[in-house]
């Protein structure tokens, strides 16, 4: 279970420039909070996940850190994907849970998605996700074609 944590979860870390100019030993000493911000509010699935993390990271990390977890819960995480992206401090002291869907939005051209999915780094997932479309038997989309020429 440990391992799963040293792995991170499925956060993003917004670039590094002044992490990578500094001994790995000395960054966390000169920056001693770590901010996990997470797309959901207190209580849900996510949120576990964070402060499970935001728990045991410290030990993994040089300096070990206070983590200090912060809910963005807004527009299914897209609110928090664009705020890494456009606004989050670059220099290792933020990370980010991004939902794999927010990705798809700047994938799928959404405007609001004022964001390049592209240039995030993927550290690491602390759990399987396998999402799914589900409709009725006797409705009116029966195949996914269907999708494109029925309302459902």
């Amino acid at each position: 279970m440990i391992r799963a944590f040293a792995v991170f979860a499925a956060f993003v870390i917004a670039g590094s420039a002044r992490a990578q100019t500094m001994k790995a030993d000395d960054f966390y000493k000169a920056q001693p909070k770590l901010t996990l911000a997470v797309p959901a509010g207190a209580g849900g699935t996510y949120d576990t996940y964070t402060r499970l993390l935001a728990r045991y990271i410290p030990r993994y990390l040089p300096g070990n850190p206070t983590v200090v977890v912060q809910n963005i819960a807004a527009a299914g995480g897209l609110v928090l994907t664009n705020q890494t992206f456009n606004a989050a401090p670059k220099d290792g002291s933020f990370m980010a849970m991004i939902r794999g869907s927010s990705i798809q939005e700047h994938v799928n051209g959404n405007p609001a998605a004022m964001f390049n999915g592209k240039a995030f780094a993927w550290i690491g997932n602390m759990n399987m996700e396998y999402e799914s479309c589900l409709v009725r038997a006797d409705g009116p989309v029966q195949k996914l074609t269907d999708l494109y020429e029925k309302e459902l």
